[in-house]
């Protein structure tokens, strides 16, 4: 049976790569802003797999330059949506009043 401990450091550094990465984010960054960048790292790992997010934190660890929590979701290629929107058509005589106002002189802010 693990201790309550043992499962947290198990659920913080699922394997080596995390505990490496959070070592490279500690170097990097202050604390809080290393530790919001971790959890982000996790928070990928938890939605997009595990393995997949080791796996590039390893070729991140082994460039030797910084990274981001960023940089992996880049690395992991994940599909763009573009949010559709849902807005009725104009009414073009909205569009012609505005015109007569001008042409009328009126001044139209």
């Amino acid at each position: 049976m693990h201790s309550p401990t043992a499962v947290i450091k198990d659920q913080l550094f699922p394997s080596e790569s995390f505990s490496l990465a959070y070592e490279h984010l500690r170097e990097q960054f202050d604390e809080r802003l290393a530790d919001k960048e971790y959890i982000e790292i996790l928070n990928l790992a938890a939605g997009n797999g595990e393995d997949k997010v080791s796996k590039i934190l390893y070729e991140l660890i082994a460039a030797r330059k910084p990274f981001t929590m960023y940089m992996v979701k880049e690395k992991l290629e994940l599909p763009r949506s573009i949010p559709e929107l849902n807005r009725p058509a104009p009414a073009i005589y909205s569009y012609d009043s505005l015109l007569t106002q001008v042409e009328e002189g009126a001044h139209v802010c």
